[in-house]
């Protein structure tokens, strides 16, 4: 993914300032989509409440995503994951959503414990709740938001699963080393629409249920539920547990012919060579 020959030597410190420009950066970009979906349930929020509540779960996503795939480097795994917080925080500051420190702490605290347990029962749904629970969005208004925002939930996910996986690949954690990857790589390195397409149809799970995303909310693709079922339904057979969910989900907004076309194209897909 990143032209080394051999793995580059990182300072635990320099991962986690990266990390934290990635989340910031998802996190920019994805806020209008977030500001979007909820005036559009009805809902009156201010913004800075919904940027501070979005950003919260935007670094307990990537924390999330560090302890899942950091599994053998115990100690490097602390060391950066409180670098990490270390630098979300003195953005938030900057940008005047919270005061100090503490506030910092103690919100992420209160939200810990709830987003993880959603995250290991794999209930996107429970952890859109949770959200809109920390945001005072009344039950009534949930409906609305709940499957776009699920699909949002999981695609910034996978997205931070896929980064530290190929960040594990190409670095050493040494703490003696003075390589800048801030400087020397552009923020977040991730597939290509068309590598995204190659890895579905040659059987990527993980890539056939962010296609399906793609095409549940018209990102790159014009919205499809007949296609969004059809990935969803392929990745579900291809071992992606979060898949079957997405699909279930998906099919309460299809006719039964739209569900029975999706279920014929699933049934005749094959997988492509790799080209």
């Amino acid at each position: 993914m990143w032209p080394f020959r051999r793995k580059q030597k990182i300072s635990s410190k320099e991962l986690a300032r990266f990390l934290a420009t990635a989340t910031i950066q998802r996190q920019r970009s994805a806020f209008p989509y977030a500001i979007s979906l909820y005036r559009g349930s009805g809902s009156k929020l201010e913004d800075d409440k919904l940027l501070l509540e979005e950003s919260i779960l935007e670094i307990y996503m990537m924390i999330h995503a560090v302890l899942s795939c950091f599994k053998e480097e115990r100690n490097s795994k602390f060391s950066i994951l409180d670098h990490y917080q270390e630098y979300c925080c003195q953005e938030l500051i900057e940008n005047g959503l919270i005061s100090h420190s503490s506030h910092f702490k103690h919100i992420m605290s209160s939200r810990v414990k709830e987003y993880h347990e959603a995250m290991q029962n794999c209930d996107l749904i429970q952890l859109s709740r949770t959200f809109c629970k920390f945001l005072n969005i009344p039950d009534s208004h949930l409906a609305s938001v709940f499957f776009p925002f699920s699909v949002y939930i999981f695609n910034g996910y996978v997205a931070n699963c896929e980064l530290v996986k190929n960040l594990i690949k190409t670095f050493t954690i040494d703490e003696t080393s003075t390589f800048d990857l801030v400087g020397g790589m552009p923020p977040l390195m991730k597939l290509t629409e068309k590598e995204k397409r190659e890895a579905a149809e040659m059987g990527d799970a993980e890539q056939q249920c962010c296609l399906g995303m793609d095409y549940t909310i018209g990102v790159g693709v014009p919205e499809d539920y007949v296609q969004a079922y059809l990935w969803f339904d392929l990745a579900t057979r291809h071992g992606n547990s979060k898949g079957r969910e997405l699909r279930d989900k998906v099919a309460q907004r299809m006719t039964p012919s739209q569900i029975a076309e999706a279920q014929r194209l699933a049934k005749e897909w094959k997988p492509s060579r790799k080209r």
